[in-house]
């Protein structure tokens, strides 16, 4: 399968980024501040998806389809 993720951040300060690993932690996709990615996963397998908020406010929206 293939996802599109859309990531869209409004930020007043800092930095957040979005990143999807697979089961052995390896990033398969990274996001920063409005960006889009796609990323093939494979049926059955683990993935984790990760928010790092680096001192920021602000608000942020992360969509996938």
């Amino acid at each position: 399968r293939e996802y599109e993720f859309t990531f869209n951040a409004e930020l007043s300060k800092g930095n957040v980024s979005v990143e999807l690993l697979d089961a052995s932690k390896k990033r398969v996709l990274f996001l920063k501040e409005n960006r889009c990615g796609k990323v093939s996963v494979e049926a059955g397998k683990r993935y984790y998806l990760m928010i790092r908020f680096e001192s920021s406010t602000g608000s942020y929206q992360l969509d996938w389809s």
